[in-house]
């Protein structure tokens, strides 16, 4: 690991850039939750986990947070009803808007995915000391905190960052 002293924003995300790479080497990390996922694609397992975390959501605010495009979710949460994991409901204030809500079979689905991502990150945070996991974390916290209030001060400011 080369760790340079007063490194300009360039250098730290060309080494940040290289390091996600290098660790996405070993694949996702959902292979490698002790469960069977085969039946779910990626875009279903971010549904999953966003309604879990969050809550029922607007189609529109789900499609947002889950970045895909409105048609694109529609389609993936029919699906996902289809297979009795989501619900979906009608606002009672606006009848235009359609509520995507966790169904009681996708519920245990989040629950079993959310804790076998605590339990991977459980694995991957011991090869850490804890003063140096504890500062990882304080630091991911900030960051965190620093883009909420990016996107509080101007909502468009991560669309174009790719």
């Amino acid at each position: 690991m080369t760790t340079k002293k007063n490194e300009t924003l360039e250098e730290s995300v060309a080494r940040l850039h290289a390091v996600l790479v290098g660790m996405g080497r070993y694949g996702p990390l959902r292979d490698h939750l002790d469960f069977d996922l085969s039946d779910l694609t990626a875009g279903q397992v971010h549904v999953l986990a966003r309604l879990g975390h969050d809550g029922p959501l607007p189609m529109g605010e789900l499609a947002r947070r889950i970045g895909i495009s409105l048609p694109g979710c529609t389609r993936l949460v029919d699906r996902m009803k289809d297979a009795g994991h989501v619900l979906r409901e009608r606002d009672t204030e606006d009848r235009r808007v359609v509520i995507v809500r966790l169904a009681a079979a996708g519920r245990r689905l989040f629950e079993q995915i959310d804790e076998g991502a605590r339990v991977k990150m459980q694995g991957l945070l011991s090869v850490l000391e804890p003063d140096d996991r504890q500062q990882f974390v304080d630091i991911l916290e900030k960051l965190a905190t620093g883009i909420a209030r990016l996107i509080e001060e101007d909502p468009g400011v991560l669309e174009n960052a790719s």
